[in-house]
């Protein structure tokens, strides 16, 4: 993963300072297929991610940093299931979740140098017409230092492009 941003510089009498962010990572993710009739699937990932502002003047506490994170999961027919663990320390991205952030994204003000968090998912997914797919997610966090928990859910719907082509294409 390499992720380059920079802001600012573009008029040169504005009098707001200058940002380049430098975020990269690398690690492995494997998934080990199974033939078993109920599970498909189980894998994981373990990632280091790295960060480094290169600006003149930060609007930060910090100028680099390191998170790491590790995720097991498992998948059958309509369910994928996974829990992780992220642990970081003075780490900032300009994109993403701002949970796993040592600095609020808005304000850049620090609230937790040293962040450990533990994460789950769980994803139902059911194909309701051939190619279109039902789904519900629900993901729950859990920041073991400041012992806050927080979660998301939501409803989607999944398109393979199979049904544009089944249903909205020319018939011969």
């Amino acid at each position: 993963y390499l992720l380059l941003t920079h802001k600012g510089g573009q008029i040169d009498t504005s009098n707001k300072n200058v940002q380049t962010l430098l975020n990269f990572g690398t690690g492995i993710d494997f998934t080990y297929k199974l033939e078993n009739n109920f599970f498909r699937s189980v894998g994981g990932k373990v990632l280091k991610y790295s960060f480094r502002d290169y600006s003149h003047n930060t609007y930060l506490d910090f100028i680099k940093g390191n998170a790491y994170s590790i995720d097991l999961n498992v998948k059958t027919d309509r369910f994928f299931i996974s829990l992780g663990y992220w642990n970081s320390f003075n780490f900032f991205a300009p994109f993403g979740e701002p949970l796993y952030h040592s600095a609020t994204p808005i304000t850049y003000i620090s609230h937790s140098n040293q962040r450990h968090v533990i994460t789950n998912k769980i994803v139902y997914q059911k194909e309701i017409k051939r190619f279109l797919y039902l789904g519900l997610r629900y993901e729950q966090y859990f920041d073991l230092k400041m012992k806050d928990r927080d979660y998301s859910y939501g409803i989607f719907l999944i398109f393979k492009n199979q049904f544009f082509k089944n249903n909205f294409g020319t018939k011969n």
